[in-house]
């Protein structure tokens, strides 16, 4: 339970801001330990001035009062191929008499506005909440702008002399049960962010007032960084000369970029924002987002193509979606975007393994900021549907007289789905082992050959797939008859039994199509004596089509699978469950065949 959850902000000047942060929480059983440890950031952005806490036992008395000196500090980022100045500070209380009560204060220091503090009243759904709330105390001429989502606040607003104060309040959240499929916007905690329409970040001023005025803070803090030595600009043209149109330049400049750089996270200070120069990038053969993207950016302007960084949130669709009503620095990544005659070329640059022109799974179908001369401009990236995140597939099957099946398979993959599989040829040997024992939604399964070749089209990604494998124990010779499971690529749906009522909406995040062949040889001395019947099916989830062709030497089952992409009504999802259980009925893939 989270008795008190409180952010306190005072604004002193646009380069000095105090944020005064207590946390009170009683922890009933071991659950809830996670709320035993507390931590906060530091960076050349902001310090800690002070920071302490206090453990109560189940009566109230305090048994431990925890010192700034005892709080631990190391790097907030351990992975590899990270560069930042970015540390915390932590603390986990080792006390497990259930139940006890933390207390966490803080009070850091920024010196800037770029970002504020927000509130977020509980990390998860399984949390209750008595109070929380969050303050800003600025001076009566600046402009404070803030957004509330998921909760019902109560505001308030005092004149204190030539400041202002003004408070966001909520209290009895009760503690909820997530439920699968579940709409993940910002956790479905109750939030409060907060901006000020004029900020200052180092020695830059700006302004939040729109998507426009934002974007153009942006492109000036980066502005004149895209300058190319001279050995890169002659590589531009060498790689550029003679090739047919805009399209065939960007594919080669990109496939260079991929070949020539690799990701490396930079986070220091202002850099978090701030791209890296090119000629660092060609130098140094690395950067983040931020310096691959301008880098790209500089050699298509060398090539003649002009092109534009676009700020997004990488991930989740739905978690940290851009509040198109609300300027605020939401986003976590960058990528470029090509304007053509006909189309819209977007390049990942931290990507050595996409090709030009798809983005993937991690910032399709969402708003983000383009970065231009003359400010902001919101667009949307690509969206992948069934008709792109498409397989087709066909398996041969023929039995032994033990039951087995030695299967031939040739697939054909687009999109998202092929996306998944960019990577495996530079898996290890036992990553790749471990990828093909699991390729396959059943048991009993081995891998004999396995070759994967990229086959990619203009903006989109496409590989090919040849598989032979050995299925045991999947058909069943009984005395004269044959019986043959054929559904050797099964339909694989997220899904879980609803236990109770559903309370929230659920999505299905990726639409996708499958057009598979599944045919299964006669063994010679065998007819066809049962193959299912034809089934359609078509929900507003998607649809599901099978139909089965046979002569004397083999049966086939030509299967369509259509999943539609959306956010769902929660009254809707017992048909999804109907709908699924539906989809993975094995008795459409029952075929029996007789001895002659």
């Amino acid at each position: 339970v989270i008795r008190i959850n409180e952010v306190k902000v005072e604004v002193i000047s646009p380069s000095e801001i105090i944020v005064r942060k207590r946390l009170v929480a009683t922890i009933m059983n071991e659950q809830g330990d996670d709320l035993a440890s507390y931590f906060e950031h530091f960076s050349k952005l902001q310090k800690i001035e002070d920071i302490y806490g206090r453990i109560y036992d189940k009566s109230g008395k305090v048994i431990e009062k925890i010192k700034k000196s005892e709080f631990h500090t190391r790097a907030a980022t351990l992975s590899a191929g990270s560069y930042d100045d970015l540390k915390m500070m932590g603390y986990t209380v080792s006390y497990k008499s259930y139940p006890y009560t933390v207390e966490f204060c803080a009070e850091i220091v920024q010196n800037h506005s770029y970002y504020l503090p927000e509130l977020l009243v509980r990390p998860d759904r399984s949390l209750s909440v008595e109070k929380s709330s969050i303050s800003i105390n600025a001076p009566s001429g600046m402009e404070v702008n803030a957004m509330t989502r998921n909760g019902q606040f109560r505001y308030i607003e005092n004149a204190l002399g030539d400041r202002k104060e003004k408070t966001w309040e909520i209290g009895g959240v009760r503690a909820e049960k997530e439920e699968f499929l579940e709409v993940q916007e910002y956790d479905g905690s109750p939030l409060v962010l907060l901006t000020l329409s004029q900020f200052q970040l180092g020695t830059r001023e700006g302004s939040m007032k729109d998507w426009k005025s934002f974007g153009l803070f942006i492109y000036h803090l980066n502005n004149g960084r895209d300058k190319l030595d001279g050995a890169t600009r002659k590589k531009v043209s060498e790689l550029t000369v003679g090739l047919p149109g805009k399209f065939a330049k960007i594919e080669k400049l990109y496939k260079y970029l991929q070949e020539s750089t690799r990701y490396v996270s930079i986070q220091y200070g202002i850099g978090g924002w701030q791209t890296l120069d090119a000629s660092f990038v060609s130098a140094n053969q690395y950067g983040d987002c931020k310096a691959l993207s301008n880098y790209m950016q500089a050699m298509l302007k060398e090539a003649g193509i002009p092109s534009f960084t676009v700020l997004v949130s990488s991930g989740s669709t739905e978690f940290r979606k851009m509040p198109l009503d609300f300027p605020s620095n939401e986003f976590n990544h960058q990528i470029l975007c090509v304007p053509m005659e006909k189309d819209t070329v977007w390049l990942e640059c931290t990507s050595n393994i996409h090709p030009a022109g798809f983005t993937g799974a991690s910032t399709a179908d969402r708003d983000a900021l383009m970065i231009t001369p003359e400010g902001g401009v919101v667009v949307h990236t690509p969206r992948y549907d069934y008709e792109t995140n498409a397989r087709h597939s066909s398996v041969i099957a023929t039995p032994d007289k033990d039951g087995s099946l030695n299967c031939i398979m040739h697939s054909e993959l687009s999109g998202i789905l092929a996306e998944r599989l960019l990577s495996i040829n530079s898996l290890n040997s036992k990553q790749r082992e471990h990828y093909l024992n699991n390729r396959l939604a059943f048991a009993g399964y081995k891998v004999d050959e396995y070759v994967l070749e990229e086959n990619h089209i203009p903006m989109l990604a496409r590989m090919m797939e040849m598989m032979r494998f050995t299925v045991s124990n999947i058909a069943s010779p009984a005395s004269s008859y044959f019986m043959v499971n054929l559904n050797l690529l099964p339909v694989t749906l997220p899904f879980e039994p609803q236990i109770g009522e559903r309370l929230r909406p659920f999505t299905l995040t990726t639409g996708f199509g499958l057009s598979d062949t599944l045919s299964l040889v006669i063994p010679d001395g065998y007819d066809l004596d049962t193959a299912p019947k034809e089934v359609n099916l078509k929900t507003e989830f998607g649809e599901f089509h099978l139909a089965y062709t046979w002569n004397n030497k083999m049966v086939s089952a030509a299967r369509k699978f259509i999943q539609h992409s959306g956010v769902f009504a929660a009254e809707k999802y017992e048909a999804y469950e109907r709908w699924v259980d539906s989809i993975q009925d094995q008795n459409y893939y029952r075929v029996v065949l007789k001895a002659k």
